[in-house]
């Protein structure tokens, strides 16, 4: 029989688990899975993460949730990241929308200049809260797209109109042209479905992370020697976009980290909730 209160007390004494294991003629894997259950093993030695990496997803800047935008902003400042990846659609470009082109009354008002003001705004309220050292990735959504589309029906305008000033300072990716970090493709996603985590799935086949459902979820394949995941990133934007026409839902408002040690990443879905984020028994507020 296994004794618990022994093996606690000696590694809390400073010894190692081979010599606990020496000492209690215990095998060694019966004292490292006893103070993994007990949870000795990670209040003595804290796993330090390799790199920190924040996803941000379907803001659409102009349509946001400002308190649970300002509350991941809140969050993200203090974890200081180490990368920082925008999945897309971070402002709406309502302006060159194909949906409102033959809706002359919604989409009266639109202007590209305010379209791009929005996405500037966001980008710097993003930047003002990451580390100088941050590396900073965006991946164009199908809203960012827009912008290339409208710029196929009117070409005289290329070189007037284009968002590389704005993300100077970011690696950027044309739409659907994924990311590759810690064997996981990033992307920004292009289906509707309920179908989708598996679409994902067949489509790379390897753990995939994407946007444009504005839900967090995920799923596993597995296989006879390993598995696969498809991870879908919350978004930021309210809830109730009249283009719904109060339909309900399954979108809901978070972030992603992903945290890398020894060339493993954990990938985990924080919600924020009426400007509330709670992370690691903390809380985050606007």
């Amino acid at each position: 029989m296994v004794d618990v209160k022994r093996i606690e007390a000696l590694f809390k004494a400073g010894k190692t688990k081979e010599r606990i294991s020496e000492v209690l003629q215990v095998p060694i894997h019966i004292v490292d899975s006893t103070l993994k259950y007990t949870g000795n093993l990670f209040k003595n030695n804290p796993v330090v993460c390799d790199s920190k990496t924040i996803i941000l997803a379907d803001i659409h800047y102009g349509h946001h949730s400002e308190k649970n935008l300002s509350a991941a902003l809140n969050f993200i400042y203090h974890y200081k990241p180490d990368r920082i990846i925008l999945l897309g659609d971070i402002a709406n470009f309502d302006s060159v929308s194909f949906y409102l082109k033959n809706s002359r009354r919604e989409a009266e008002g639109k202007r590209l200049k305010k379209d791009m003001q929005d996405l500037d705004e966001a980008i710097k309220r993003i930047d003002n809260v990451i580390p100088k050292t941050c590396q900073k990735i965006f991946l164009y959504g199908n809203h960012e797209h827009r912008v290339n589309l409208y710029l196929d029906m009117h070409p005289e305008l290329e070189g007037l109109l284009d968002l590389d000033p704005i993300l100077k300072n970011y690696e950027t990716y044309e739409y659907m042209k994924p990311y590759i970090l810690d064997n996981t493709i990033y992307v920004h996603g292009k289906r509707f479905n309920k179908y989708i985590w598996n679409s994902m799935l067949d489509a790379y086949g390897i753990d995939v992370v994407f946007g444009h459902v504005h839900s967090a979820g995920m799923m596993r394949k597995t296989f006879y020697d390993h598995s696969i995941v498809a991870y879908s990133v919350g978004s930021l934007c309210k809830m109730d976009l009249p283009y719904l026409q109060h339909r309900p839902t399954r979108w809901n408002n978070s972030i992603m980290l992903a945290e890398s040690s020894n060339g493993i990443s954990t990938k985990t879905n924080i919600d924020i909730s009426n400007g509330i984020l709670n992370y690691n028994g903390r809380i985050y507020k606007w």
